[in-house]
């Protein structure tokens, strides 16, 4: 295990390690010769792509699903992506960043999933329901090794035929 020098472990969390890294170059002296600055942002950014990719991969996946929910016979808008199928085979390695999950700001990503979906489904001429508010799938069901994504589906329109009942 690779420690940073203040203590977060590279592999536990590399979101706080490239902070603390970028931290302690700024923190040199500046005759060392260093890029210290153009270094530190490196580092720094090394740290969000990793969340980036991972709420990229959720936008995409939570897209996916609203569309399938409400129109699940619709082959446009069922197979609009059509690497998704790859998609959901290689999203499991986001459960290799369970720290990582405090960063992702998964009502963000529910929002712009939503307003994706409609989007799409709009254009298709699907008429498009009531949407709930905030996502009825939790970080835990969508990061977690026993993803179904049928059963998120599932979810997802009972989520949204409440919604629309109620």
């Amino acid at each position: 295990m690779i420690e940073g020098a203040m203590g977060t472990s590279y592999e536990a969390d590399l979101y706080k390690w490239s902070l603390e890294q970028a931290a302690l170059l700024r923190a040199l002296p500046a005759d060392t010769g260093l890029d210290i600055e153009n270094l530190a942002e490196e580092i720094e950014a090394a740290g969000r792509r990793e969340i980036k990719e991972v709420s990229q991969a959720l936008l995409r996946i939570l897209s996916h699903l609203i569309r399938v929910a409400i129109a699940p016979d619709e082959d446009r808008a069922v197979y609009y992506d059509g690497d998704m199928p790859e998609m959901l085979d290689s999203y499991y390695f986001v459960d290799a960043l369970p720290v990582q999950r405090q960063y992702i700001d998964l009502p963000q990503i529910w929002r712009l999933a939503a307003r994706n979906a409609k989007i799409t489904l709009e254009d298709l001429r699907v008429e498009v329901l009531t949407l709930p508010e905030s996502c009825p799938l939790s970080l835990d069901q969508l990061l977690g090794k026993e993803f179904d994504h049928r059963e998120a589906t599932a979810i997802i329109r009972q989520a949204i035929e409440a919604k629309t009942r109620g």
